[in-house]
């Protein structure tokens, strides 16, 4: 599979992307084809991603820094789309790491994702005051230079319901996030599955720890913030210190490219508290190393937003058999299971904190067992084959599902009471006879006047419009998926003594059995619009061309989603722009016209009141020649040069 792992900030400092880069690794190993597009880092950020790649091991993945923020999807859309359209092509799998970022790429191509997609959720969609108000009040500082948050704060719930409808299946790292999707935004439980972040144990496995004394030590790291409990890590220790001796507190925060809220803490923190027995470090990039050279870490956070899923501090800690003390927030309690794999305590419970944290270092043996624990849950729930394992499930069933929505329009027209009903349905009604009406004007238009062309239809249902053509002494080759409506054509064939017109055979437009070049006129009327994606509908118009002689002529049409008739746009539906990306992309196709039919809907078409129908209909056609591209239907007539 081609498998493209797309979204902002995925970069090796924020310890969340360890896991991208080591999925995309796994993947690679198994002979997936793997692409990593993120966005491009401040120089200073860069050389130490850049270091941190190479260290990792991941510096044979494929990736691609393709924007400068999200931003550039608002104000840089036109290049950016060049860029990404051919990382896009042919791919099987795109996975978004956000939903900010699946948002704005949907936007990006006209507001539906180009492949099948896994959004994957790390957190809960909206950020709350509570939030805020839970971590206390240097947060501030954090909110105002974030640019996710207050946006965050302020989106209705109906937006997020909508946009978390654009992936055809959501990934949560945890069961509290898929709880807060489906209590509150509706979303169905089939949509989401959970998967478990990877977490590399060989990796940890090979680190040996720094010489160090024997001073027993406790170890909180991570970015410096009133959310994670820096301060209460801090005072618990000081606790600590005050009913026991002999043990020491590293606190491994001091990141240089935090923000506002960060450089103040660090300041203020060691202003305040820098001693022999509490040591600063700044950014480490031994940090595992680092963890196995103390003996219980501590984690205690204070608020649920951007750590709704297991923290990668903790799972880190415990894949370094450690015994982690931490906070009763989000999914953490998933997994730490309290008095085996850990301790968790009530946020901002600075007593019960240093209680545990007291204990661990009066019972040795029960932390060692703690560590021990922690490491076999880690290797149990989130080990690379276990998790691997689930995407390529997930992307497998995916294919098959977006495989049955390909061929959904077949499995309708091969139900044999169609064929009886298929020519009433469509074309007695006054909508109907126009639109039948239309359909041939514009074919009988734009055919080739020589009878003796080779013409291909895709699609002819009945054969309504072969049968046009073969009044007029042209021989058509009728093709369609579905057995009954052929029976059906061959009937009506049979009935007017067309046999030595029309040709009728099973073909697929999406595998069309003729070789390049074959015929001088292909069409497909009333087809492309039941095909249910944009990415399907590329398949289907490419085939028509290639198989059409250079000179030759295509003609097909689509529903326009941007008409007036339709307010609410469907899935199904393309616009006239699509249409012509689609179309662009093979620089040996030349749009020669598009013909604008019905501005108005077919609905308004079957007024009872015929005169009053006859009416709107001539006031129709007249808008439509002024401005096809607000009609419904869009005829699009392509030479092959």
């Amino acid at each position: 599979m081609k498998i493209c792992l797309f979204g902002n900030r995925l970069s090796l400092l924020s310890g969340h992307s360890v896991g991208v880069y080591e999925l995309a690794k796994q993947l690679m190993a198994k002979k997936h084809e793997v692409i990593i597009v993120t966005n491009r880092l401040p120089k200073k950020m860069r050389a130490v991603n850049e270091t941190l790649i190479k260290q990792k091991g991941f510096q044979n993945l494929k990736i691609v820094f393709a924007f400068d923020s999200l931003r550039d999807f608002l104000f840089k859309k036109k290049e950016l789309r060049k860029t990404l359209e051919p990382i896009f092509n042919d791919l099987d799998i795109i996975q978004i790491y956000d939903l900010t970022t699946c948002y704005f790429l949907a936007k990006l191509f006209d507001n539906k994702l180009p492949v099948p997609s896994v959004c994957c959720m790390r957190d809960i969609p909206k950020l709350k005051i509570k939030h805020l108000l839970d971590a206390g009040p240097s947060i501030w500082l954090r909110f105002f230079v974030v640019p996710f948050w207050p946006f965050s704060l302020i989106l209705p719930k109906n937006f997020i319901k909508k946009v978390l409808n654009i992936p055809d299946k959501i990934v949560v790292s945890c069961h509290f996030i898929k709880e807060t999707l489906i209590k509150d935004y509706n979303i169905p439980q089939s949509k989401i599955v959970v998967v478990n972040p990877v977490i590399n144990l060989d990796r940890f496995n090979k680190v040996n720890k720094f010489e160090t004394r024997n001073t027993f030590t406790y170890f909180y790291y991570g970015w410096t913030s009133s959310m994670r409990g820096t301060f209460d890590a801090i005072k618990a220790f000081l606790e600590v210190q005050r009913r026991t001796n002999g043990s020491k507190l590293i606190v491994a925060s001091d990141i240089p490219w935090d923000v506002y809220e960060g450089k103040y803490l660090v300041k203020k923190l060691k202003k305040r508290y820098a001693s022999e027995d509490i040591i600063f470090k700044g950014f480490h990039e031994d940090i595992i190393k680092l963890i196995k050279s103390t003996n219980v870490v501590v984690l205690p956070f204070r608020s649920v937003f951007s750590y709704a899923q297991p923290p990668i501090v903790v799972l880190n800690a415990m894949a370094s058999r450690k015994p982690v003390i931490s906070t009763n927030v989000g999914s953490i309690k998933e997994v730490l299971k309290n008095n085996r794999t850990g301790f968790v305590v009530p946020k901002r419970d600075i007593k019960a904190l240093s209680r545990k944290m007291i204990l661990l270092k009066n019972n040795p043996d029960l932390a060692k067992k703690m560590g021990e624990n922690a490491y076999r849950f880690i290797d149990k729930n989130f080990s690379v084959k276990k998790v691997l394992t689930k995407y390529i499930n997930l992307y497998n069933s995916l294919k098959q599902e977006r495989k049955k929505d390909k061929y959904a329009s077949k499995r309708l027209y091969s139900a044999k009471t169609c064929a009886n009903t298929y020519d009433k349905k469509r074309f007695t009604s006054y909508g109907g006879k126009l639109f039948d009406k239309i359909d041939k004007s514009i074919l009988l238009k734009n055919v080739p006047k020589e009878k003796n062309v080779k013409i291909l239809e895709c699609g002819t249902g009945t054969g309504r419009l072969a049968i046009e053509l073969a009044k007029y002494g042209y021989n058509v080759l009728a093709t369609d998926v579905s057995f009954p409506l052929m029976r059906k054509l061959k009937e009506k064939i049979s009935n007017l003594d067309l046999q030595g017109n029309i040709k009728v055979q099973h073909e697929d437009i999406f595998q069309l059995s003729f070789p390049d070049n074959s015929f001088d006129f292909v069409y497909a009327i009333r087809v492309i619009n039941i095909i249910g994606n944009n990415q399907y509908k590329k398949e289907a118009i490419n085939e028509l061309c290639r198989v059409v002689k250079s000179g030759g002529i295509v003609l097909f049409d689509i529903v326009n989603k941007n008409s007036l008739a339709f307010f609410k746009k469907r899935d199904v539906h393309i616009s006239t722009g699509e249409a012509e990306t689609i179309i662009k992309q093979n620089t040996d196709l030349e749009i020669i016209k598009k013909i604008g039919r019905l501005t108005f809907s077919q609905t308004v078409l079957e007024l009872p009141i015929r005169p009053l129908a006859f009416l709107i209909s001539k006031i129709d056609q007249f808008f439509s020649d002024i401005s096809p591209i607000l009609c419904t239907r869009i005829y699009f007539v392509i030479k092959k040069k």
